[in-house]
């Protein structure tokens, strides 16, 4: 079954009869024009939705977020840009409209490796070609010019203690325990190119602990990296609950914590994961120590 420009404009007719409060009608024609005819699946960033239709990333995610909610769109998370399909048009299971997407998406790599390797078999010559003429210098010794010799006692004697610095040991400000502390605690890996659908969830828990609510209304920076950045914690193998519990105590202790951005909890729970690395170590330790 493939969905053709008149069932697409049917939907856009009975949406557009519809008056929904919050609902852009040019958004809703941009993502229907995205959506595949033979798969029944969009899945562009946000951006590309409002570029497509000369509105606001911001327009955009209040559309999406009002029509998913109203059923005429479905969302699914994945590895990239979520998945939008209309199940008025060609309904599926999240799974299944995931599959296809990425099934899109390797295509167009194909297509784009395809072509670039077509590009550069048209800018190389080929092998039988000449090999084209280098003049490399002047064609007349008159040409050359002369420069006065060069005298062995006016250069600067070079040894390997002039070509190699010196290397000084340097003393780090820090000792003791408090440098241990320092080493110890982990870090966050860096930010992927795009998150996951749980890390996409795990945002949107920490936002609505900040009361930031829906992702329409979020600051920018929260819009922007926050998926990302939660990404990263996941990454590098912090506990869910350890997050989740330490952003609670620090927005009851600080009610304007991390309003801007959600970096600013990124060290109160690099100190809770580190102590608890070193409460189960020393737990280790005395086991090891009784069992003796």
């Amino acid at each position: 079954m493939s969905i053709t420009p008149g069932h697409k404009a049917e939907v856009l007719n009975r949406l557009t009869r519809a008056r929904i409060c919050g609902l852009n009608v040019s958004v809703m024609r941009a993502i229907l024009y995205r959506i595949n005819p033979q798969q029944g699946v969009a899945f562009c960033w946000f951006r590309e939705y409002g570029k497509d239709c000369s509105r606001s990333e911001r327009t955009v995610q209040r559309t999406i977020q009002v029509a998913c909610a109203r059923g005429f769109l479905l969302r699914a998370y994945r590895e990239g840009a979520p998945v939008l399909w209309c199940p008025q048009l060609m309904d599926m299971e999240p799974v299944e409209a995931v599959k296809r997407a990425n099934t899109l998406s390797a295509q167009h790599f194909g297509r784009q490796q395809d072509a670039i390797a077509n590009l550069a078999k048209l800018a190389s010559p080929p092998s039988d070609a000449p090999p084209p003429h280098l003049e490399l210098g002047p064609r007349d010794r008159a040409e050359v010019p002369a420069f006065p010799p060069i005298v062995a006692s006016s250069l600067a004697p070079i040894s390997a203690s002039n070509l190699a610095p010196e290397l000084t040991q340097s003393k780090s400000p820090v000792s003791g325990r408090f440098q241990k502390a320092v080493n110890s605690r982990p870090t966050p890996k860096p930010p992927r190119a795009y998150a996951t659908h749980q890390a996409h969830e795990l945002a949107r828990r920490l936002a609505r602990l900040c009361g930031h609510g829906e992702s329409y209304n979020w600051p920018e920076a929260w819009r922007l990296h926050a998926p990302r950045i939660v990404q990263g914690w996941l990454d590098a193998g912090w506990p869910v609950d350890v997050i989740v519990g330490t952003v609670h105590a620090v927005r009851a202790r600080y009610s304007s914590a991390g309003n801007e951005s959600v970096r600013y909890f990124e060290r109160p729970i690099g100190r809770a994961i580190a102590a608890l690395n070193e409460s189960s170590f020393t737990q280790q330790k005395i086991e090891q120590g009784g069992r003796r």
